[in-house]
């Protein structure tokens, strides 16, 4: 073979090709590749369509942070339930009983207190009926009959139907009287001195028509010497209340001191 000729002339430019399509870039994964490692990237899709997976090293953990506040504090849950009752314990065994004291010395004898009634009462006496008188009650204060008397001291039996204290001092005033009215009433039976009620003394029974009660009690009076006690009953309408039978109104006055 000869050699090589010389170059020829630069050619006519040819006529410029299409415009190509526009390329395209998609983001596809991105994963956390391992501490100290490189980064990559790597297209997945085509040159025209390039789809770019990142694989990035993790960072270093960083310092801790500083605490922070402290919350508010929670509502307080419920009570639980009580734990079962532990067993009882023995009874511990009783210690023997201590040896007795000696008997201490006898005491001085004290003074002699005065000489009281020989009866154990400084006065008495009491009236009373059987007769079973029937009283006429109205509004106004009516004087129960008491024609028996019982033995007395100190003690006078006049007026009649009433007890007349001799001496000044503390007095028990007792009374009792069994009332059947014919008519429904109030009654109201209470012991009087010197034809005065006694305060907080007097007993009230509302009753039915023939409806029999006992009106009774007993109170603490001081008297003057020359009172007189008596018994009284009333009712707030006209009725007729017989006394029952037998021991049916007694009037009793005990001097206590």
């Amino acid at each position: 073979m000869g050699a090589a000729g010389a170059t020829g002339p630069t050619g006519l430019t040819g006529p410029t090709g299409p415009t190509g399509a526009a390329a395209t870039i998609t983001v596809g994964s991105v994963t956390t590749a391992q501490p100290g490692t490189q980064a990559t990237v790597t297209n997945t899709g085509t040159p025209e369509a390039a789809v770019l997976d990142f694989a990035i090293p993790q960072g270093a953990t960083g310092a801790a942070g500083a605490a922070g506040a402290t919350g508010a504090t929670g509502a307080t849950g419920p009570t639980g339930a009580a734990g079962a009752a532990g067993a009882t314990g023995a009874t511990g065994a009783t210690g023997p009983t201590g040896a007795a004291g000696a008997a201490g010395a006898t005491g001085a004898t004290g003074a002699t207190g005065p000489t009281g009634a020989a009866n154990g009462l400084n006065a008495y006496g009491g009236l009373y009926t059987t007769a079973a008188p029937s009283l006429s009650l109205s509004t106004t204060a009516q004087q129960v009959t008491l024609g028996d008397t019982m033995p007395e001291t100190g003690v006078t039996y006049t007026p009649a139907n009433s007890i007349t204290v001799t001496d000044t001092g503390l007095y028990d005033i007792f009374y009792s009287i069994t009332l059947t009215p014919d008519t429904a009433d109030t009654i109201t039976v209470s012991p009087r001195v010197n034809n005065t009620d006694v305060t907080g003394a007097s007993s009230v029974h509302t009753l039915d028509a023939d409806e029999e009660s006992t009106f009774t009690k007993s109170t603490l009076v001081s008297l003057n010497a020359g009172d007189i006690v008596d018994l009284a009953v009333t009712a707030t309408q006209a009725v007729t209340a017989p006394v029952s039978s037998g021991t049916g109104a007694v009037l009793v006055v005990k001097r206590l001191n």
